[in-house]
């Protein structure tokens, strides 16, 4: 049997809470049930385990047709911690409250059709805390984060921005806002940057994915 299987009928347990069938099993899903028991510690709803199992099944057939990660003996648990994430945040409309994200075309007008490279993501961001980041990423790395960046303008309660889209890929545009500092963006990109934040107590907008085209 191959790895990918194994790890397709150890998440197919998990997800329908059957227990280990042997030491080796518990031994593989153990990292994932601390996760899971560390999420139910900061409010996650019911059925989160077995929603956050279905993802990770989901996301690793992914995986492994983009090799973006690594499955050795089992899925890395980073990438848990991010779909878990996804699984737990309600989901956002196209334009969340607090945050409007347009797509202009090179001339200037709202773009009609799919995002490409060579238009412009403008963003705006608002919130009355004290802390309020505005951070874009690409591919899980971050590629802009208001304050800080010359492009960023605004107020720090309104940061806004204009990003030309110069490379391909899945962007996701952030809004993090909190009354005490927030964390900085780590190694460990958007996943690991999700979990930092709620982990702070921030609160976390996430807009839709956006897939630029070449």
């Amino acid at each position: 049997m191959s790895t990918d299987d194994r790890d397709d009928q150890l998440l197919d347990r998990l997800a329908a809470g059957a227990a280990p069938a042997d030491a080796d099993e518990a031994a593989a899903r153990a990292p994932y049930e601390r996760l899971i028991d560390r999420l139910r510690t900061l409010g996650a709803p019911e059925g989160s385990a077995e929603r956050i199992a279905a993802r990770l099944r989901l996301e690793q057939a992914r995986a492994a047709r983009r090799r973006w990660w690594w499955l050795g003996g089992g899925l890395a648990l980073a990438a848990a911690a991010g779909v878990a994430l996804v699984v737990l945040r309600p989901r956002s409309a196209t334009t969340p409250r607090g945050l409007e994200v347009a797509v202009l075309a090179p001339a200037g007008e709202p773009r009609r059709g799919d995002a490409a490279v060579g238009d412009t993501l403008r963003l705006r961001a608002s919130d009355p805390r004290a802390h309020v980041e505005l951070r874009v990423y690409r591919d899980g790395a971050l590629r802009l984060r208001c304050p800080g960046a010359p492009t960023c303008a605004g107020d720090p309660q309104h940061p806004r921005a204009d990003l030309p889209l110069a490379d391909a890929g899945v962007y996701r545009v952030v809004v993090l806002a909190a009354a005490a500092p927030l964390p900085a963006p780590g190694p460990g990109g958007l996943d690991a940057d999700l979990l930092a934040a709620r982990t702070a107590g921030a609160t976390i907008t996430l807009h839709d994915p956006l897939v630029i085209q070449p």
